[in-house]
C-alpha cells in the first residue's frame, strides 16, 4: 500500500503516512470495497441454485402425488378383483354342489333301471310272464321318470330317451353337469389373475413414491448447507434419484 498524497510505501494496516502524515482512511476504505466486489457475485449464484431447488421441489411433489394416486387406483382395483374372484369361486362351489346332487339323483335312477333290467332278463330266461309284465311296466315308468328329470334339469336337449343314447352322448351328458361350475371357475381365475397384476403394479408405484420421497428429502436439506460444493453434490444426487423415479413411472405408463 502507498500513501495517497506522497506515494510513500506503507504497511497494509497503516492509518497515517510515515513520511507526510496524511491519513489513509479513504484508501483503506476503497480497498475494502474493492475486496468485497467479487463476493457480491455469490448471492446471484446462490439465488439461481435456490430457485432451481424450489422448482424441483414443486415438480417432485406433483409427481409424488401422481404416483401415489396411480398406486391407490391399482390397489383399489386389486381389492375389487379379489372380492369378485371370491364371489365367483363361491358361485362355482354352489353350482358344483348342485350339479353333483342332480347327477347323483340321476345316477341312482339309472342304477335302479339297470337293476330292474337284470331282474327282467332273469324273468325272461325263466319265462315268468307275471314278472316279465310287472318288471316291464316298472322299467317303462322308471325310464319316463328319468327322461323327465333329465329334461327338467336343463343339462341336455337330446329329444331321444336316455336309454337310446350312445355312449358318447351319455359321457357328454355327464360332463355337462359341471359346465356351469367351470364357467364360474374361469371367471374367478380371471379376476384373481387381474388382482395379482394390479397388486404388482400398485407395489411398483409404491417404489416410485418412495424414490420421489427420498428426492424431496435430499432437496430439502440443501438450503441449510453452507458449502457450495456440498450443495451441488446433494442436488446432483437428488437429480439422479429424480431421474430414476421418473423413468420408472414412465415405463409403467408405457407398458401398462
Amino acid at each position: 500500500m502507498f500513501c495517497s498524497k506522497c506515494g510513500f510505501k506503507l504497511e497494509s494496516d497503516a492509518m497515517f503516512c510515515d513520511s507526510c502524515g496524511e491519513a489513509q482512511e479513504q484508501q483503506k476504505s476503497e480497498q475494502a470495497q474493492e475486496a468485497t466486489v467479487p463476493a457480491s457475485e455469490k448471492p446471484a449464484k446462490n439465488n439461481k441454485l435456490e430457485f432451481f431447488i424450489v422448482v424441483m421441489l414443486g415438480i417432485t411433489a406433483l409427481l409424488t402425488a401422481l404416483a401415489s394416486y396411480n398406486g391407490a387406483e391399482y390397489a383399489s382395483s386389486q381389492a375389487e378383483n379379489y372380492i369378485e374372484s371370491n364371489l365367483q369361486a363361491s358361485n362355482r362351489n354352489t353350482a358344483h354342489n348342485e350339479a353333483m346332487t342332480a347327477l347323483l339323483n340321476i345316477l341312482a335312477q339309472f342304477n335302479e333301471i339297470n337293476s330292474v333290467g337284470v331282474d327282467l332278463e332273469y324273468a325272461r330266461e325263466n319265462n315268468n310272464l307275471y314278472e316279465i309284465n310287472r318288471l316291464e311296466y316298472k322299467m317303462n315308468g322308471l325310464i319316463k321318470l328319468l327322461d323327465g328329470n333329465i329334461a327338467s334339469s336343463g343339462f341336455s336337449e337330446n329329444p331321444l330317451s336316455f336309454v337310446e343314447w350312445s355312449e358318447e352322448e351319455i359321457e357328454k351328458f355327464f360332463d355337462s353337469f359341471y359346465d356351469e361350475s367351470e364357467r364360474f371357475a374361469d371367471i374367478a381365475n380371471a379376476h384373481l389373475k387381474q388382482g395379482i397384476f394390479d397388486s404388482t403394479i400398485s407395489s411398483r408405484y409404491g417404489i416410485v413414491t418412495v424414490i420421489y420421497a427420498v428426492t424431496l428429502f435430499m432437496l430439502g436439506i440443501v438450503s441449510p448447507l453452507k458449502s457450495g460444493k456440498n450443495k451441488r453434490v446433494v442436488v446432483g444426487i437428488s437429480m439422479v434419484t429424480f431421474s430414476i423415479a421418473t423413468l420408472y413411472m414412465l415405463g409403467l405408463w408405457l407398458l401398462y
